[in-house]
């Protein structure tokens, strides 16, 4: 019996033996153990006005809550921050949207946004419908 050479064949072992020894290579590649700094602390909770724009003194956190209080109360949080004032990128955000009769029950949501040192931020409240309660904090870190 003969076996006739085909150099499609060949090409594709070629192929084959190529990825092999790349995949080995890769499986051999060390991966750094990432540092992380212990000396971090963070301030107390500050209370911020919504709707003010502060800029940040240092790197910190923006922390943002809202509650629906009856049914068919409705509406959302935008965080913004950025280089300018008023910063226009939003960030982050939360909504609340509480309907009894539909059984939906997002009544309280909120959100933590990373601000860095010299950065502007504020925090927008719409309400959509009925009447929202909110709040807004600073947390500043500190080292």
């Amino acid at each position: 019996m003969t076996i006739a050479y085909d150099p499609m064949i060949s090409d594709l072992l070629a192929r084959i033996s190529k990825l092999e020894k790349e995949l080995a290579r890769l499986r051999t590649v060390e991966i750094p153990t990432p540092t992380v700094d212990t000396n971090v602390a963070l301030s107390t909770y500050s209370a911020r006005t919504i709707g003010t724009t502060y800029q940040a003194a240092t790197d910190g956190y923006v922390v943002a809550r809202i509650q629906a209080n009856s049914d068919a109360d409705c509406g959302y949080l935008r965080g913004y921050a950025g280089t300018s004032s008023p910063p226009g990128t939003v960030r982050n955000g939360a909504s609340v949207y509480y309907n009894s009769g539909a059984g939906i029950y997002l009544d309280w949501n909120g959100f933590c946004m990373p601000v860095k040192s010299g950065w502007y931020y504020r925090v927008v409240l719409t309400t959509r419908a009925g009447g929202l309660a909110s709040a807004m904090y600073w947390v500043a870190q500190s080292a």
